[in-house]
Parts: C-alpha cells; sequence; structure tokens
C-alpha cells in the first residue's frame, strides 16, 4: 500500500517497513542517473587527486628543482584506469542520493497530514540540488565530493545529522585513499597501496546506519513536493468554482 505522501509498506526480511518507491523515484526525479551515481574520477576519465604542493616545501628547492628539468622530455602521464575506491566512491553516492531526496520519520502518521511544508520541501530539495544538479559537469561533481557534501548536510534535518557524519567520516577516508595511491603520479599508480581497512569502514558505517535507523520511515521529498504543490492548487479551483455557482444562482 502507498501513502499519499510516497511512502510505500513492504516485506522484507520477515517484517514489513516503509520504502520509497523506486519506480517513482525513476518517473519523478531527473536528477538521478549512472552519471550522478559515479564516482568523480571515472566520470572525468582522469586522476583528480594528485599530490598537490606539500606545506613544508622549500621554494629555493622548489626552483631548483624547475631549472634542473628545464628542457627535458616530461615522463607521459599514466593513462587513466578503474580501480576499487571508484567502487566504494559510488556507493557513497548512493547512500548519500538516498539520505538527501528522503524525509526521515518514525511512524507512518496520518495520510491527511503532510510531513513538511511547501517551504521545507524546497528547501531540503535545493540542498539535493546542489550535490545532484541536473546539468553535470566534472569540476562541480569534485567540488560537491571535496567541499559541498560538508557544508550542504548541516542544512538538513537534525535527524540526519548522525548518518551524514558517517557518510562524511567515509568521504574522508576515501580522499585519504585516493591521495595515498596518486601519490606516485604522473609517473605512475599503485591502487594496492590502499589498505583493506578502507571495507571495514564501509561495512561499519552501514552496518551502524541500518541498526540507528532501523525504525525510520522514509518518503521521497519530490512526491511530498508534488503533492502539496496539487493540494494548494486545489482550493483555488474549488474556490473559483463556488463562486461562480453563487454568481448565477444570484442572476
Amino acid at each position: 500500500m502507498r501513502s499519499k505522501w510516497g511512502m510505500r509498506r513492504v516485506m522484507k526480511c520477515g517484517r514489513q517497513v516503509n520504502v520509497p518507491s523506486l519506480v517513482g523515484q525513476l518517473l519523478i526525479v531527473p536528477q538521478q542517473g549512472t552519471m550522478h551515481f559515479m564516482s568523480v574520477e571515472v566520470a572525468a576519465q582522469k586522476f583528480l587527486f594528485q599530490p598537490r604542493f606539500d606545506e613544508d616545501v622549500d621554494i629555493t628547492d622548489f626552483m631548483q628543482g624547475v631549472r634542473n628539468t628545464s628542457g627535458i622530455q616530461r615522463t607521459t602521464t599514466v593513462p587513466f584506469s578503474h580501480n576499487h575506491l571508484h567502487d566504494l566512491e559510488s556507493l557513497w553516492w548512493v547512500a548519500v542520493w538516498m539520505v538527501f531526496y528522503n524525509l526521515f520519520s518514525k511512524g507512518r502518521g496520518a495520510n491527511d497530514q503532510p510531513p513538511l511544508t511547501l517551504t521545507e520541501a524546497e528547501h531540503q530539495l535545493k540542498q539535493a540540488q546542489v550535490l545532484f544538479p541536473s546539468a553535470l559537469k566534472s569540476t562541480d561533481r569534485l567540488f560537491g565530493f571535496q567541499i559541498s557534501f560538508q557544508e550542504t548536510y548541516f542544512a538538513l534535518q537534525r535527524d540526519k545529522a548522525v548518518i551524514c557524519g558517517y557518510l562524511d567520516g567515509l568521504r574522508r577516508i576515501l580522499l585519504k585513499h585516493y591521495a595515498v595511491i596518486e601519490s606516485t603520479l604522473p609517473h605512475s599508480i599503485d591502487p594496492n597501496t590502499s589498505e583493506n581497512d578502507i571495507y571495514e569502514a564501509f561495512r561499519k558505517v552501514f552496518s551502524s546506519s541500518k541498526d540507528d535507523y532501523s525504525d525510520i520511515v522514509l518518503s521521497f521529498i519530490p512526491n511530498i513536493y508534488a503533492q502539496l504543490r496539487r493540494d494548494m492548487k486545489r482550493p483555488r479551483a474549488e474556490s473559483t468554482n463556488d463562486s461562480r455557482t453563487f454568481i448565477a444562482r444570484k442572476k
């Protein structure tokens, strides 16, 4: 059964849970697709986390190195290749999408009571569209992964603070591992330098999230927003019809 506000009750693991309808999501939200769940490097087809200028670098040594390599042909850059961090980042984007595009609530609630106001729904969607814009650019996605996520999740509902904090931790771990395996660019890259503890980190986060939010009902915010817009227009139409009837009777 589906409620007016986009919640759906299904059977899972022998018990009933409420989850948003995936079919409805595919039909309603343009900001969803393979590109939105790709790692930023796979989407750009280039390595983006190469080593940066070290904080303790000596400018004199740096300048001498530039002079020493002047006129020498540069080493060919390593061609882009897929690695395991890209798969983990894709999983991270899927989790972020679920958090940003769904309302968290406890209990089913009355079907005739909107779980959000129109302004609240618009605000939530605005935050989601920062990370999942309709027009994708590799630079925007990189900025979203490195900077925007941390800025936008603070503007979400307070009951999402824990899971957003978990996801921020995974984001930081991914950035750390990217920096490690790409530290030898442009000459080489070694995915094996990324330790297996990153898998354990993802397992812990998703396992803890399942326990922390086991009683949460997800309501798809675009569905809520669409219903609120329809409800806002309906009284106006009824009011117009009532006034026409009154005028007709008066005549």
